[in-house]
């Protein structure tokens, strides 16, 4: 605790002023919630119906580079958490999807899904200005998001099924700085919609992160 605080106040010591330009490094700690976007038939059916828990931790860190205007631009790390589904399920020939119906007698048995997501990112941020120490940054980027997600076979007990999504997504965010070196922001990542990305359980996440922020002298 006492190395933390330590470190903390050498940020806050040492920052330069929102207005130099340099390099910074960023950490950032908050929550996500990952939007269940699986259809109907995909690791749940809600004939059955199903629970869903998306709300996680997410962490990540960032490098940037803040021009002398009130813009910059980063790449990072981040880790979205785990979003987990429980359903009950029969074999795919055995439901219809499109009237949520079961057309055989087979028995239904329970299926869970656990998928990890985290992403590589890359943004540029504006700061609107509130105040001398205050303001809005509004950002817009892109980020290469993997989920890994693995599901108890229903069918097959002793057989665990794994699968990787790579999606690419766009991001857009806004939220409030203190002097640029405290910032709370929230951001959406959105897929692109139409594509196959091998059925992850969710294609949207939406964070809510306060970063911690250093830069460097120039």
């Amino acid at each position: 605790m006492r190395i933390l605080l330590t470190l903390a106040l050498a940020v806050f010591s040492c920052q330069a002023m929102p207005s130099q330009a340099g390099v910074f490094i960023e950490g950032q700690l908050g929550a996500s919630y990952m939007v269940n976007t699986a259809p109907d038939g995909r690791w749940r059916q809600e004939a059955f119906g199903s629970s869903y828990h998306g709300l996680d931790m997410a962490y990540g860190g960032r490098i940037g580079y803040r021009f002398a205007k009130p813009w910059s631009v980063q790449a990072g790390l981040i880790h979205f958490g785990t979003n987990r589904t429980e359903s009950r399920a029969v074999s795919d020939g055995c439901y219809n999807d499109k009237t949520h119906t079961v057309s055989c007698g087979n028995q239904a048995m329970s299926l869970k899904t656990v998928s990890t997501m985290n992403g590589y990112t890359l943004s540029g941020t504006y700061y609107a200005a509130l105040s001398e120490n205050w303001s809005v940054p509004l950002s817009l980027g892109v980020a290469l998001v993997t989920a890994r997600l693995r599901a108890d076979d229903a069918f097959n007990p002793v057989f665990t099924q794994e699968r990787y999504s790579r999606m690419p997504m766009w991001s857009v965010g806004a939220g409030l700085c203190w002097r640029e070196v405290v910032c709370w922001e929230n951001t959406l990542y959105t897929a692109p919609s139409g594509q196959h990305y091998h059925d992850p359980t969710s294609e949207q996440v939406f964070t809510s992160l306060f970063g911690l922020r250093y830069a460097f002298e120039q």
